[in-house]
């Protein structure tokens, strides 16, 4: 049970339940493969100024 339905008065009901679309997800999902992308580079690039080529 959620916390609208532990918390309403008596006789009031729960007539719609809204749930989060998978579209919001899809901005920070892009922002978390463009940070992946650029540290990955990074850090590829740090390993070849070291001698340590993979």
């Amino acid at each position: 049970m959620g916390f609208i339905e532990e918390n309403i008065m008596d006789g009031e009901n729960v007539i719609y339940r809204a749930k989060l679309h998978w579209v919001i997800f899809l901005l920070p999902g892009v922002f978390l493969l463009l940070f992946l992308l650029l540290f990955l580079q990074v850090h590829n690039h740090r390993l070849e100024r070291l001698g340590w080529d993979m």
